[in-house]
C-alpha cells in the first residue's frame, strides 16, 4: 500500500464526518498540496524519518499551521496502513518532528501547554456523557461549544444574552483584555441557554448557571468544571494528567487546525485570544463574528457528530421495532447490523 492510498482510503472512510462529506477540500488540500507530491507514491513500510525530514520539513518549519495539518493528517494514514500491515510505523512522524530545526510559533498562537488538554477526538464522547438537565453539565457543554474563560461562564448573566442575534456580551469587565467581547452563540448552544432557564430560583442573580448551593455567593467557584471533568476521568493527551476545562480552548485550536482550512488566527480569535493590532481588534469586534460564528459552528457540528449518529441508529432501531411489536430493540439491532461505532453496548 502507498502512502496515496492509505490518505485515499482513510478519507473516505472520514467523509461522513466531514462537513458536506469534505466537498469544500479542507481535509484534503493538506493532503493534494504537500503530501501526495512529496511522498504519495512511496510504501507505507518503506517511509522513513529522513524521507518526511527531506521532502516535508520545509512546510513544518516554515509554515507551522499548514505544516500540523500535513503531519496529523500522514500520521492518521499510518496508523490506518498500520492496522493492515504490522511493518508500517506511524511514529515515523513523531521522529521526524524532533529531527526538524525548532519554528516559531504562529503569531496568533499562544502557549496553553501548562493547561492539560483533552484530545480533540475525545470531545463527541465528552458531549454525549453530559446531562443537560444539571446545572454543572449545561454549564460544562455550553462552554465546549463557546470557549469563553471558565470564569465569564460562572459570571455569565441573562442581560448579557441577546437571542435575536444569537450573541453573548461577555462586558469588559470579566475580560482580560478589559474589552467587551462578542461570543457567537451557534443553534446548540442557545439550546442549551433556553434549557437553562429551569436552573433559576429565588435569588440566582440573573446568573445563567447559578449555584445552589453556594452561602456567601451564587457564583460558582472557578473550579467547578474542572471538578466535573476530574470525576469523569477524561484523561489529558499527556495522559499522566487529566484534562482541566481551560484546556479545551486548545481542544478547540487543535480541532481547527487538524481538520479545518479556518487556520489558527480564526481559531484564537473564536477563543478571545488578543491580536496584535488594533486593526485585528477591530476586525474581532465587527467584520469577523460571521466568521467566527462559522468556525464555532463546525466545531459544534464535530461535537455532536457522535450524539447525532446514536440518535439516527435508535430512529432506525424503532422504525422497524415498532410495526413488530414482539421484537426487542436488541434483535432489531443484530438484525440490521448497523456500523460498529452506532451498536448500543
Amino acid at each position: 500500500m502507498t502512502v496515496e492510498r492509505a490518505l485515499v482510503e482513510l478519507f473516505e472512510k472520514k467523509k461522513a464526518s466531514l462537513k458536506d462529506n469534505g466537498s469544500a477540500g479542507r481535509w484534503w488540500s493538506p493532503v493534494a498540496n504537500h503530501i501526495l507530491p512529496a511522498i504519495g507514491k512511496v510504501g507505507v513500510a518503506d517511509l522513513t524519518v529522513q524521507m518526511i525530514v527531506d521532502k516535508l520539513g520545509k512546510v513544518y518549519v516554515e509554515k507551522p499551521d499548514t505544516g500540523d495539518k500535513v503531519f496529523f493528517r500522514l500520521k492518521s494514514a499510518l496508523e490506518y496502513a498500520s492496522a493492515q500491515d504490522d511493518r508500517v510505523r506511524p511514529d515515523v512522524v513523531d521522529r521526524a518532528k524532533v529531527q526538524l530545526p525548532r519554528r516559531r510559533a504562529s503569531k496568533y498562537r499562544q502557549d496553553e501547554g501548562h493547561h492539560p488538554a483533552l484530545d480533540y477526538r475525545d470531545a463527541p464522547r465528552l458531549w454525549g456523557s453530559l446531562d443537560l438537565g444539571d446545572v454543572v453539565d449545561a454549564a460544562l457543554a455550553f462552554y465546549l461549544l463557546t470557549l469563553p474563560r471558565v470564569a465569564n461562564v460562572a459570571h455569565m448573566r441573562w442581560p448579557q444574552v441577546d437571542f435575536r442575534k444569537a450573541v453573548w456580551t461577555i462586558p469588559p469587565e470579566n475580560m482580560k483584555t478589559g474589552v467587551a467581547f462578542d461570543a457567537p452563540l451557534v443553534p446548540p448552544a442557545l439550546r442549551i441557554l433556553r434549557g437553562a432557564k429551569r436552573f433559576a430560583f429565588k435569588g440566582s442573580d440573573d446568573l445563567v448557571f447559578p449555584n445552589p448551593r453556594g452561602r456567601k455567593t451564587r457564583i460558582h467557584h472557578v473550579n467547578f468544571l474542572n471538578n466535573r471533568l476530574k470525576q469523569g476521568g477524561w484523561q489529558s493527551t499527556s495522559q499522566d494528567k487529566l484534562a482541566v476545562a481551560h484546556g479545551l480552548r486548545s481542544t478547540f485550536s487543535s480541532y481547527v487546525v487538524s481538520e479545518t482550512s479556518h487556520g489558527a488566527r480564526l481559531a484564537e480569535m473564536s477563543i478571545q485570544h488578543e491580536v496584535r493590532t488594533k486593526q485585528e481588534r477591530a476586525y474581532n469586534r465587527a467584520d469577523l463574528l460571521d466568521k467566527r460564528r462559522e468556525v464555532l459552528g463546525d466545531w459544534a457540528e464535530f461535537v455532536l457528530s457522535l450524539s447525532a449518529r446514536r440518535a439516527a441508529t435508535a430512529s432506525r432501531l424503532r422504525s422497524v421495532a415498532e410495526p413488530h411489536g414482539d421484537r426487542t430493540m436488541l434483535d432489531v439491532e443484530r438484525w440490521l447490523r448497523p456500523p460498529a461505532e452506532d451498536r448500543w453496548e
